[in-house]
């Protein structure tokens, strides 16, 4: 026997509900004709919602998962990059308590280099003094000795002077009379 389409089925349902509605027992017969579609399409349905309902847990379950591993992923990497910071921060505290440190010998260093270079100039300008101190002195005595040296030159120059000025007048005396003695001779001769 031939199955009838759809369309023919629409036909004679909306033709077989007219009649019977007038009759009050639609329903039932209703439920005669589609009864065992509509409980297989009810089976179907639910079989379908058990099915999504299970797929659904399941996918529920393992977004569930997922997300708490991913949650424990970030607090893992969390604690990783703590460790790290701290590492990094207690490397560069330990850095500059080392540079500190290389600052201050330094600082004490040049401290003490700039007290030995005061000392030293301190000492060179006493040592200095003291040198000059004695140039001078010896300066002094050296000009006291010279000048008491030209002052006694000075002595003997005037006494030489005043030898060799009357020696000079002496032998301009001699002179003189010699002169007038050759004079004399000489006007006798031509005599």
């Amino acid at each position: 026997m031939k199955k009838p389409s759809n369309n023919e089925q629409t036909a004679e349902n909306k033709l077989l509900e007219e009649s019977l509605s007038s009759s009050g027992s639609l329903d039932t017969v209703r439920d005669i004709l589609f009864g065992a579609q509509i409980r297989e399409s009810n089976t179907n349905a639910k079989r379908m919602e058990d099915h999504f309902g299970d797929k659904i847990d399941v996918f529920r379950k393992d977004t569930d998962k997922q997300l708490k591993d991913i949650r424990d992923d970030i607090t893992k990497l969390k604690a990783e990059i703590t460790k790290v910071n701290e590492a990094a921060a207690e490397s560069i505290s330990i850095q500059f308590s080392d540079t500190h440190s290389v600052i201050d010998s330094l600082e004490a260093r040049t401290q003490t280099a700039q007290s030995d270079m005061h000392d030293q100039l301190s000492a060179s300008q006493d040592a200095l003094e003291l040198q000059t101190k004695g140039w001078i002195e010896d300066l002094a005595k050296q000009l006291d000795l010279a000048h008491s040296q030209l002052m006694n030159r000075k002595a003997d120059r005037e006494l030489v002077a005043n030898l060799l000025s009357n020696m000079a007048s002496g032998l301009l005396s001699e002179g003189d009379e010699s002169a007038a003695i050759d004079g004399d001779k000489k006007s006798k001769k031509s005599k």
